[in-house]
C-alpha cells in the first residue's frame, strides 16, 4: 500500500474529523509496508505519539472514539480484545480509491505548467 494514496484518501474524506485523521496518519506511517494482516499495536505508546487536544497525549476516551470511527469509515479494521486497555491489533483496509483521491486533489490544486505565473511573474507587468 502507498502511504501518500492512504493518507490522501482520508485527507479528502469529508466525514473524517481532525482527531481521527491524526490518529489514521500515525496508523497508516507505521502499518502502510505490514502487509494486510493484522499488527499488535501498543496501545499507550500510540496515545502517547499522536497529540490530543493542545499537544497533550491522547486520551483513552477519544482514542477509542477515533478508532471507532475509523472503523466506521473504512479505514481501518480491528480483531481480538478490541479496547483493551495494553494492546490492540489493527489493520489498514486497502483504499481502492486512493488513486482517484491522489488524481482529484492534484487537479484542483497545482495549476498546469501552461497557465502557470512563475515565481517571478509578480515583477514583469501586464
Amino acid at each position: 500500500m502507498n502511504l501518500g494514496m492512504l493518507i490522501c484518501a482520508a485527507l479528502v474524506n469529508r466525514e473524517i474529523t481532525h482527531s481521527s485523521f491524526r490518529l489514521y496518519a500515525a496508523l497508516a506511517a507505521v502499518l502502510h509496508d505490514r502487509g494486510p494482516g493484522f499488527t499488535e499495536i501498543n496501545v499507550d505508546g500510540l496515545k502517547a505519539e499522536v497529540p490530543g487536544v493542545k499537544g497533550k497525549p491522547l486520551g483513552e476516551g477519544p482514542l477509542r472514539d477515533n478508532l471507532r470511527e475509523l472503523e466506521r469509515l473504512g479505514l481501518i479494521e480491528t480483531t481480538g480484545r478490541k479496547w483493551s486497555k495494553y494492546r490492540i491489533h489493527v489493520r489498514l483496509v486497502d483504499q481502492d480509491g486512493g488513486r482517484l483521491a491522489v488524481e482529484r486533489l492534484q487537479n484542483a490544486v497545482v495549476v498546469p505548467p501552461e497557465l502557470a505565473w512563475g515565481p517571478d511573474s509578480w515583477r514583469s507587468p501586464r
